[in-house]
């Protein structure tokens, strides 16, 4: 059968920065068949959805796209969600922070994170567990990497100012993971769409390569009908 991969591109100027950003992020409306349309979007099959690779370059650069996955990179990379929260100056333990608790982290402007995903103007991410003193681990992921975020926990009346969202694991500098959405900034429109055209012909290839590898030698013997 063959490979399909769907990807959504949001597209918006942030007028704060006079940067375009694209979000581009997998879709996945179902089985195939139906095969795709303009109303069925389908990824087929699953492990093709986390097809962007990304580098943690470090705390001051952040993180970069690297490339669309080759099938040699959906086997050995890892994917690493973005839902852990660390702040070295707080210590979560002691103030008795449990799982439910809300994390409120004050994004400014909050422009760079509002889109179809986050849509509200205050950023609400519940707590699943406390991985340790100084990081949380929470049930969705964050819009991006981001350090030196101000944020508030109301029900333990705490705050700080020193947040940075991290990987699972928090993986070292120059590591290489998998995502299935990836927030990119251009300077301009041209750039953006540049961006995605590229980005598409990737998609193609991988599609192509996920198919042949598919297919399998075989034997086969006529008799009389």
């Amino acid at each position: 059968m063959s490979s399909y991969i769907s990807a959504s591109f949001e597209k918006d100027y942030l007028l704060t920065s006079d940067l375009v950003r694209v979000i581009v992020r997998n879709r996945d409306d179902g089985l195939v068949p139906p095969v795709p349309s303009a109303t069925h979007y389908p990824t087929h099959p699953d492990t093709l959805r986390t097809f962007i690779v990304v580098k943690f370059i470090s705390d001051f650069v952040g993180e970069e796209f690297t490339r669309v996955a080759a099938l040699a990179d959906l086997a050995a990379l890892s994917v690493l969600p973005l839902t852990t929260f660390e702040d070295a100056a707080t210590n979560f333990v002691v103030a008795g922070v449990v799982a439910g608790d809300i994390l409120r982290v004050l994004v400014t402007p909050t422009e760079v994170w509002t889109s179809d995903e986050y849509p509200a103007a205050t950023f609400d991410f519940e707590v699943v567990s406390v991985l340790s003193p100084t990081q949380l681990v929470v049930s969705k992921p964050f819009p991006d990497f981001r350090t030196d975020m101000a944020w508030a926990i109301a029900a333990r009346s705490l705050s700080g100012v020193t947040g940075t969202t991290r990987r699972q694991g928090s993986p070292a500098p120059l590591t290489e993971f998998l995502e299935s959405r990836y927030n990119s900034l251009h300077v301009d429109t041209t750039t953006a769409e540049n961006f995605i055209t590229a980005l598409k012909a990737g998609l193609v290839t991988l599609a192509n390569e996920n198919t042949g590898f598919a297919l399998a030698d075989e034997n086969y013997t006529a008799g009389p009908a």
